[in-house]
């Protein structure tokens, strides 16, 4: 009986370091009752023996798979998380578990253990849930993460993640980084509605092919194209800046047309309805051009050498000349044609001046002495077949006649006053 006792005695010190696990501590209770009770015979004794020593070995086995779970779970919050407060203190209360339960005490048990290693698991499983998020949001900054605050704010969360940061260290660097895409993006995409809509009202426009605005326009678009690829060397200001870029070179080309159509306007309303056809080629032409350039199909300098071309056909065709050297001396050749050509008589006159001959060359301005010539936008055509000697409008119409009337009475009274005194001396002969 002494033997069976002692086998009790052994089998409840043995019970340690789970013999307030219920099936143990329940087995140990049988088996203190039995021991008290002397009417207990050996094989009950022994039986309740066994029963200490099965529920041991059982809360045993548990235990060591409860520590080993809590010893795996340890190990992986050094490496994930691990200066997460929350895992840190899953990790702290999970030690000590472990470690009171190994001295067989009744407020660390294995099930405590299991429910600090679930602990830990879910801080951990936490913690992993904010890196995949934050992983998720890194890749969510195309194709603004090249933005100043957005680069920066990206940049932080990386070495956060980088350095198993704690889940509120990466939640706050994900609030920053989401704050500068709630500004980045929408910018992005006002600039990029701005930028087409600019390109539209441009490629709509009369002036849509000149060079400068061309240039400007392949600019932005590129630099459109390279800011929907997240190209570094293409944010938002650069956009911005093309436009801008753009509008000026828009503006100036309206401006350039403008001030081209005005000026190819006044010549050619300066141009008598009874214009040569050399003239009237000319001013067909820029017509046309004016036309095509309000069509896009022409450019600026097209109506700027179209309205050149008309005015060169007006000068050939007045051959106008300047200076006094020069005007004096066509007049001189002019007054020795016709003294040459008509007599000197009062019935020849008027041929004279039919046929154009005037005391200004036919076809030239007067000169006024500030060494420039007067512009005049119509002129005056003489009798037909003299449609070379056609003469400015300078007001000086009448004057000219008088002028070549004195000329041809002067010439008669020198003729008459000659043929009186040869007549004398043959006489006298």
């Amino acid at each position: 009986m002494n033997s069976a006792r002692d086998a009790a005695n052994d089998a409840i010190a043995q019970a340690k370091p789970v013999s307030y696990e219920s099936a143990v501590a329940a087995a140990i209770k049988h088996l203190q009752q039995a021991l008290a009770d002397p009417a207990t015979s050996t094989p009950d004794l022994d039986k309740a023996v066994n029963a200490v020593k099965t529920a041991t070995q059982a809360a045993k086995v548990d235990r060591d798979a409860a520590n080993q779970a809590a010893d795996a779970m340890r190990q992986a919050a050094t490496k994930t998380g691990q200066n997460d407060p929350t895992v840190q203190a899953a990790v702290t209360k999970l030690a000590k578990l472990q470690q009171l339960a190994a001295t067989d005490n009744q407020d660390a048990l294995t099930a405590d253990i299991k429910a600090a290693t679930d602990a830990l698991k879910v801080a951990m499983q936490a913690v992993d849930d904010v890196r995949t998020a934050a992983d998720t949001l890194l890749g969510q900054t195309k194709p603004v993460s090249h933005e100043g605050a957005v680069a920066d704010a990206s940049k932080q969360l990386r070495v956060l993640l980088a350095g198993n940061a704690a889940e509120g260290d990466i939640k706050s660097a994900m609030q920053t980084l989401q704050t500068a895409l709630d500004k980045a993006k929408p910018a992005r995409q006002q600039a990029q509605s701005q930028a087409t809509d600019l390109l539209t009202q441009v490629q709509n426009s009369p002036v849509r092919n000149e060079p400068a605005v061309q240039e400007m326009m392949q600019r932005l678009q590129a630099v459109m194209a390279a800011a929907d690829q997240d190209d570094p060397k293409a944010l938002t200001q650069d956009i911005l800046n093309a436009m801008k870029d753009l509008q000026t070179a828009f503006n100036n080309a309206q401006a350039a047309r403008d001030t081209a159509n005005q000026d190819a306007t006044a010549l050619k309303n300066s141009v008598p309805a009874d214009m040569s056809d050399t003239i009237k080629d000319a001013w067909n032409r820029l017509a046309d051009v004016q036309a095509k350039a309000s069509r896009g199909e022409a450019t600026t300098a097209d109506v700027v050498a179209a309205t050149k071309a008309l005015a060169d056909a007006i000068g050939q065709n007045n051959r106008i000349v300047s200076g006094p050297q020069a005007r004096q001396a066509q007049q001189n050749a002019e007054l020795a044609t016709l003294g040459a050509t008509y007599q000197p008589t009062m019935t020849t006159l008027p041929a004279a001046i039919q046929a154009g001959y005037t005391a200004i060359p036919s076809g030239y301005l007067p000169y006024t002495g500030a060494g420039v010539l007067p512009y005049t936008a119509t002129g005056r055509t003489l009798a037909a077949g003299t449609a070379n000697r056609v003469l400015p409008d300078t007001g000086q119409n009448t004057m000219s006649y008088l002028t070549a009337i004195g000329v041809f009475l002067f010439a008669s009274n020198m003729f008459m006053l000659f043929a009186a005194r040869r007549k004398r001396e043959v006489e006298e002969d």
